[in-house]
């Protein structure tokens, strides 16, 4: 530590005079199902399984440093507050599949929705890709379940509309219906000249969404960023790094 400059996460002690910057990670840790199965073919049962969820895996965001999410990006409330004591859902599949990547913090959400699961006596296989295999998105026919991120970059109000309109792995099990609608949304938010109209129209895509259980929001990250107090012109992103041409060392 007495040689380096800055310190990105949280696992590691810093010398008392570094100064910390934290917030949370405008994006979403989310669960997705496959509509195929027939426990996750209706609106309801998905929404059951997010409610239960979220209420197992409190412990595990604690430890993780994250906080509980109820929509896409923090702040958002489009789903009930997560409660201590959930049913378990009803017509629990003997048996699934649970897809991830290689990202340390969605391998131990994915373990713990394993465990969730596991402890209801589900037998849950657990594969963790590479993320260029994981974006290929050759899963979407052999898996079950999906646990995964979306972080947005400084441009927020683009990083929503790529989300909603580009290849976002939200669009990758959406039924027909939800898929026309979603289109037909993004052309009216694309011909709104009224920026706060726009943020509006996207937040209300994004609650639909989430109510309509076509993603399960999980939790968001909490970024922190430790740095000597001879480095100056740090300021965190969104994305929780920082714009390298802006820091300075003190003399």
């Amino acid at each position: 530590l007495p040689h380096v400059d800055i310190h990105v996460g949280w696992r590691h002690c810093v010398p008392a005079d570094w100064t910390s910057l934290h917030q949370q990670e405008q994006g979403c840790n989310f669960v997705l199902l496959n509509p195929a199965r027939r426990a996750f073919a209706e609106v309801p049962a998905r929404l059951a399984w997010g409610r239960w969820l979220r209420a197992q895996m409190q412990a595990d965001f604690a430890a993780l440093r994250m906080r509980a999410a109820r929509g896409y990006l923090p702040g958002w409330q489009h789903l009930p507050r997560p409660k201590r004591t959930v049913a378990v859902p009803t017509g629990l599949p003997r048996q699934l599949k649970l897809v991830t990547y290689q990202l340390d913090s969605l391998i131990a959400l994915a373990q713990g929705v394993a465990k969730a699961l596991r402890d209801q006596g589900v037998r849950i296989a657990v594969q963790v890709l590479p993320f260029p295999e994981f974006a290929t998105c050759q899963w979407r026919a052999t898996a079950d379940m999906v646990v995964m991120g979306e972080v947005i970059d400084d441009d927020l109000a683009f990083g929503q509309f790529s989300a909603l309109a580009g290849d976002s792995m939200l669009h990758q099990w959406l039924a027909p219906t939800q898929r026309a609608w979603l289109a037909t949304a993004c052309q009216g938010i694309a011909a709104e000249p009224d920026a706060g109209l726009r943020a509006q129209r996207m937040e209300a895509c994004f609650a639909r969404l989430a109510r309509h259980g076509d993603f399960l929001p999980l939790s968001h990250t909490e970024q922190k960023f430790n740095h000597a107090p001879h480095l100056g012109g740090v300021q965190l992103a969104r994305c929780g790094w920082m714009d390298f041409r802006s820091l300075w060392l003190q003399a």
